[in-house]
């Protein structure tokens, strides 16, 4: 599998720079320029800039999604492989209720460990609940990870989008201060063009940072399955030890140990006291306040995520406030810089009219004397010769009129459109000024409802408790719970809760408590014994515990934690 990656890499970069080299080349941009019908304007070379920028990340993307569905299929078969080993398995002469083993889910929950996941965030995505929990939980949403219509190629696309934008506003900006020189020449402005942009994209190393971009991509997914691949063979290897031990057990005490827990168990759950919410409660009243708890902290949940949008929304707006605010300083250097060249270019005008008008005197003039002169007369000649030269003078002068006449031309409207874009952008300006006082009066708002949320979970919270430490205390005479124990015990949900009463009855059937416990951990300077389990979801937990006199338990601490060591 390693190789194959190296494989699809390599062809992910070759296919890419052949792609490349096709959209950024001289007649391509020129053909673009014109089949798109993009005109010597600031705007239009701004949208050429962003055209072809676009074009790229298309490009990568379509390359990227190639081999990635490629590899997915390659993936899938090497899943196979310990699928079909499951299927052919039996074990001769015995016939025992073999455990499942989900050789996908394995292989996905290697990813949980991981920030970073490449081509295999789309096989992730395709994965159910499990792999939709795991992109969640390290912040890549399902849609993140497909990107546009492709899975797992949005991380590198959004790469492309950093490094694509201070590109395209270089080149366009290099365009633009070019407009003033190809303004002059009438034909070929188009090759122009595309080779300044084509030397803007050299001069960034652009192609570089796209083969970086691909690189990274490759190599965040060779992490990866190497990260499912070892959790995938950890528990394939964890799988067989169970079988053997199941296969192998005739050891009759622990059987029957397993008999009276599971009875502890069965009692615990058919005796145990109901809470006492009142003399009077009833099983319907306990259940409203059980489901009034779960919906105001839904609504808090609801209210967090809202404030986080405003958060995010309000930055986003500042941020887009600030720029405005520099391109509008821009467009008013602009502005600024076109007044003057105005000022300089029509004194320039007037002085060509001027030179021009006395240039033509002076041909009317000469014109006059050669009429008058015979051509046999010495002086004739010299007048001939003088004529020609001030008809050479009038037509350069009219031609240095018409350039600066174009370039002053140029300037105003230079002028005009930096006039709209200002008072377009002085516009922005204040409609994004409205929207971040308003977003922070939402937020305001929403934080204030958010404080009544809380107070309204803390008072069940309480009332929870209570009821906690009444049930305990009657069904574990013998544990000592701490403070701490019971204010965390009621923020697990109902699945978690009853996985950790299994546990704490299990400490109550053993004869010897010290025997369940995994080893030592440190707590506040102290060292406890520790029962280590799983949740349902297999999210680890530790129970923190201390086994005093006349065998009273003491329950310091009930967790979960992400430590490799002592599970």
């Amino acid at each position: 599998m390693i190789d194959y990656l190296h494989s699809i890499k390599q062809d992910s970069a070759q296919e890419f720079v052949s792609s490349y080299n096709k959209i950024i080349a001289n007649d391509n941009i020129a053909s673009v320029i014109k089949q798109q019908g993009f005109k010597k304007k600031k705007e239009d070379m701004q949208a050429l800039a962003s055209y072809l920028n676009s074009q790229l990340q298309t490009a990568l993307q379509d390359t990227l999604q190639k081999k990635t569905e490629l590899l997915n299929k390659e993936i899938d078969t090497y899943i196979g492989v310990y699928q079909k080993s499951i299927n052919e398995s039996s074990i001769p002469g015995i016939s025992i209720s073999m455990p499942p083993f989900n050789v996908a889910r394995a292989f996905a929950s290697g990813l949980a460990g991981l920030t970073t996941f490449g081509a295999l965030a789309f096989w992730a995505s395709t994965f159910g609940n499990l792999g939709a929990y795991i992109l969640v939980a390290k912040g890549v949403s399902l849609l993140s990870a497909l990107g546009i219509s492709v899975g797992g190629t949005a991380a590198a696309v959004s790469t492309v989008a950093a490094i694509g934008g201070p590109i395209v506003l270089g080149v366009a900006l290099a365009i633009i201060t070019a407009l003033s020189v190809f303004a002059i020449f009438s034909g070929g402005w188009e090759q122009s063009i595309a080779k300044k942009i084509v030397a803007e994209y050299d001069k960034n190393n652009c192609l570089l940072k796209f083969e970086d971009i691909i690189d990274d991509y490759w190599k965040d997914t060779e992490m990866a399955f190497n990260a499912s691949a070892d959790k995938l063979e950890s528990d394939w290897k964890k799988y067989l030890k169970d079988l053997s031990d199941i296969v192998n057990n005739n050891d009759i005490e622990e059987i029957q140990h397993k008999i009276k827990l599971a009875k502890d168990v069965q009692s615990f759950f058919d005796n145990i006291p109901l809470p006492h919410y009142g003399l009077d409660s009833s099983a319907m009243e306990i259940s409203d306040k059980e489901s009034e708890y779960l919906q105001v902290v839904q609504e808090k949940n609801k209210l967090l995520l809202e404030v986080e949008d405003r958060d995010t929304k309000l930055e986003a707006a500042q941020s887009k406030m600030n720029r405005y605010k520099e391109l509008l300083d821009e467009e008013i250097r602009k502005s600024s810089l076109a007044e003057t060249n105005i000022s300089i270019l029509t004194e320039a005008k007037k002085r060509l009219l001027d030179k021009q008008k006395n240039t033509e005197l002076k041909v009317s003039r000469l014109k006059t004397e050669l009429e008058n002169q015979s051509k046999k007369d010495e002086h004739f000649e010299n007048i001939e010769s003088e004529l020609a030269s001030a008809f050479a003078e009038k037509e350069k002068n009219a031609d240095l009129l018409k350039e600066v006449t174009d370039q002053l031309k140029y300037e105003k409207d230079l002028v005009e459109i930096s006039s709209e874009e200002i008072d377009k952008l002085n516009e922005n300006v204040e409609d994004l000024q409205v929207t971040n006082d308003s977003l922070r009066r939402e937020v305001a708002e929403l934080t204030a409802q958010m404080e009544i949320e809380r107070k309204k979970i803390e008072k069940h919270e309480k009332e929870k408790r209570e009821n906690m430490k009444y049930k305990w205390k009657q069904y574990f005479p013998n544990f000592e719970f701490s403070s701490r124990t019971v204010r965390e015990f009621v923020k697990f949900n109902d699945k978690e809760r009853i996985s950790i009463e299994q546990k704490l009855i299990e400490l109550k059937s053993a004869s010897d408590p010290r025997c369940l416990s995994r080893g030592k951990v440190e707590h506040e300077g102290e060292s406890f014994d520790h029962l280590g389990f799983n949740f349902p979801n297999g999210d680890p937990v530790r129970i923190l515990y201390q086994v005093c006199r006349h065998s009273q338990i003491r329950i310091i601490r009930i967790y979960k934690h992400n430590e490799k060591f002592l599970q």
